[in-house]
């Protein structure tokens, strides 16, 4: 038994909503660490050896999370991205 189109549109939807209010966390947090990365490298850069690592890692955890999503919903020109 398959599901009507319209039931699968409605579920795509949901998930479209949920996506886009997922990634627009995720994005805000990209954001947020990305100018304290720029602020680092402004401000301590030539002080400490290497970026901090914890940083760095935050915004590969909010970059992948944004690839995931967006490959689990074949959103491909996102996912490329």
């Amino acid at each position: 038994m398959t599901e009507s189109p319209a039931i699968q549109d409605d579920y795509l939807d949901s998930l479209m909503g949920d996506f886009l209010d997922e990634s627009t966390g995720l994005l805000a947090q990209l954001n947020e660490k990305l100018l304290a990365l720029d602020d680092w490298a402004a401000n301590q850069a030539s002080v400490v050896a290497g970026p901090p690592v914890d940083l760095l890692n935050e915004m590969f955890r909010a970059a992948h999370s944004l690839k995931g999503l967006s490959g689990m919903l074949r959103l491909t020109e996102i996912n490329v991205l």
